[in-house]
C-alpha cells in the first residue's frame, strides 16, 4: 500500500510545484507589466514640470504645457519651448529634458532654426526643410527616456506659384517693350500722317516776329543864351 501512494505522493509534489511555480511566473509577470506599465504624471507631478521650466527658461509666467506622448511633454512661454520626458526607474519618476526636434534637424541640415520650414501632421511627427535639405523626425520614447529619431523620409516643399495678373473684360494690354529700342526715336516716313492731327489739317508755320525800328535821332539841345544874370537879357549888338 506504501508503494502505491509513492506515485499519488510524487503527483501530489510535483501539482504542487508546479502551481507554485505558476504562481510565482504570473506574480513575477504582473510585477514587471506594473512595473514597466507607462503611468501619466498625475497633479503634482506635472506642477513640478511647471516649475522646473520656468527654472530652466527664467520664466516666472504661467507656461502652456502640451502632451506629445504618454511620457512626453512640450513646454512653451516667454517665446521659449522646451520638451520634457516622463522617465521612471523603480519607483522614481522624474522629467528628462529632451532636445527639439527643431535643433536636431538644424545640426542635420546645417541651417539655422530660423531658416527651416516645419510641418507636423501630428504630434509625435515633424518634418523641416530649409537651406536646400529637407528631414523628418519621429519621437520614439523608451524605458530610460525619449528622443527625436530621424526617419528615411524625403522632405520637399514646393516653391510658390505667382498667381497671373487679373485680367479686366474690354481693356487690351499694351505689348511688351522691347529694350533694347527704348530711347531710339524713329522718324515717320515721308507723307505719313501726323500722330496729332488728321491728314487734311495743315498747321501753319508761325509768323516772324516783328523787328522793331531804331529809334529817331534826338535833336542836340539849343545853345545856350549868354546871360548877365538870371532876369537880364542882352540882345546880340547890331550888324
Amino acid at each position: 500500500m506504501v508503494r502505491s501512494l509513492a506515485p499519488c505522493y510524487r503527483r501530489a509534489v510535483l501539482g504542487r510545484a508546479l502551481l507554485a511555480l505558476l504562481s510565482l511566473l504570473a506574480l513575477g509577470c504582473g510585477a514587471r507589466a506594473h512595473g514597466g506599465a507607462v503611468q501619466a504624471p498625475d497633479r503634482r507631478a506635472m506642477i513640478r514640470l511647471e516649475r522646473q521650466a520656468q527654472r530652466e527658461m527664467s520664466c516666472r509666467t504661467p507656461l502652456h504645457v502640451v502632451p506629445l506622448d504618454l511620457r512626453a511633454y512640450q513646454v512653451d512661454g516667454c517665446g521659449q519651448m522646451r520638451e520634457y520626458a516622463w522617465v521612471c526607474s523603480g519607483r522614481r519618476c522624474t522629467f528628462q529634458p529632451i532636445i527639439p526636434a527643431v535643433l536636431r534637424a538644424s545640426a542635420d541640415l546645417q541651417c539655422a532654426p530660423e531658416q527651416l520650414v516645419t510641418q507636423a501632421d501630428s504630434a509625435t511627427h515633424r518634418a523641416f526643410f530649409g537651406c536646400m535639405r529637407g528631414a523628418a523626425y519621429h519621437l520614439l520614447c523608451l524605458d530610460h527616456g525619449c528622443t527625436w529619431s530621424r526617419t528615411p523620409e524625403s522632405v520637399t516643399v514646393a516653391a510658390p506659384v505667382a498667381a497671373p495678373p487679373p485680367v479686366v473684360a474690354g481693356l487690351m494690354t499694351a505689348p511688351p517693350i522691347d529694350p533694347t529700342l527704348e530711347g531710339v526715336a524713329i522718324p515717320p516716313p515721308p507723307g505719313a500722317p501726323s500722330a496729332f492731327g488728321s491728314t487734311t489739317e495743315t498747321i501753319p508755320p508761325p509768323p516772324p516776329a516783328a523787328v522793331p525800328p531804331p529809334p529817331a535821332a534826338v535833336p542836340p539841345p539849343p545853345a545856350a543864351t549868354p546871360t548877365t544874370g538870371d532876369s537880364v537879357v542882352i540882345p546880340p549888338p547890331p550888324s
